[in-house]
Formats: C-alpha cells, sequence, structure tokens
C-alpha cells in the first residue's frame, strides 16, 4: 500500500490579498454521514469490493436503526459505476470495441461537456460513430479522467 498524506494544504490569496491556507482533508468515517442522505453514496464509495446484493443487505440491515437509508439493488447499481476507476487509460481500446472508434467518441465526448446524451449522440452519428444514449451516459466522463 502506498504513503499518501491524509490531507492536502491548499493555499491561496483572498480578494484582499491575504494569504489563506486550507486543510482539504481526503479521508472520512462513513459512519459520521449515517441518517443523512448521502450516507448511501459515501457507503458505495468506500466498498467498491462488495456486491450490489452485500450493499443492499447491509443498508437495509442500517435502516432498521436509521430509516431513510435503504436503496434498491437497481439504485446501488446504477449509481456504484460513479465510483469505480475507469478501465480506460488515456489512448487505450477498451476489450470490447469492434469498431475501433471508442477513444474518437470518447474525444468528442470530452470536446463538448455540456451537450445532452441525446445531442451526443447526434453528434456521434455526425461523425460515423454508432453509440446509444445509455452507452453516452456511461462513458461521457471518461475522457474527464486522468491518468
Amino acid at each position: 500500500m502506498s504513503e499518501r498524506p491524509d490531507t492536502t494544504v491548499m493555499t491561496f490569496t483572498d480578494g484582499y490579498g491575504r494569504k489563506v491556507e486550507r486543510t482539504i482533508k481526503h479521508t472520512l468515517d462513513t459512519r459520521d454521514y449515517l441518517g443523512t442522505p448521502g450516507y448511501p453514496w459515501l457507503l458505495l464509495a468506500a466498498n467498491q469490493d462488495l456486491s450490489v446484493s452485500d450493499l443492499v443487505r447491509f443498508l437495509d440491515m442500517e435502516a432498521e436503526k436509521t430509516p431513510g437509508v435503504a436503496r434498491t439493488p437497481t439504485w446501488v447499481h446504477v449509481r456504484r459505476r460513479l465510483f469505480r476507476p475507469s478501465a480506460i487509460k488515456a489512448g487505450q481500446r477498451p476489450l470490447h470495441d469492434p469498431d475501433r472508434r471508442h477513444v474518437q467518441a470518447i474525444r468528442i465526448m470530452a470536446n463538448n461537456p455540456t451537450l445532452s446524451a441525446r445531442a451526443l449522440v447526434k453528434l456521434l452519428q455526425e461523425h460515423g460513430i454508432k453509440r446509444g444514449k445509455d452507452w453516452v451516459w456511461q462513458h461521457r466522463c471518461d475522457g474527464l479522467k486522468t491518468g
């Protein structure tokens, strides 16, 4: 396991010309957020190795003590990908890319971050790339990731 600091100090000059320092925390304890709307999200982020059914089962158990925590399997399945690192690194092609246009599609979407999923589908079609809105929705942030 690599050694990474738990905090980063951000330094900037405010509008009055004063030097300001803020400490940014990189770690947290999800239990501190139990009962908040963000708790299930934090649990997904912290437990990427658990299956959907394990996460749903745990949230159901927590809901017995803290109402409002439970989530459906669909909710967990759809949102957990937000916290998974992309399998696609810069310039690499995914394993399933039969038309070899994935990297180009990602580049086009990264250059048009404000377009809706449907508008991106149309733009990709104009470039000869056939992708559906679900694919666009799932991959639209791939080009924004560093790595």
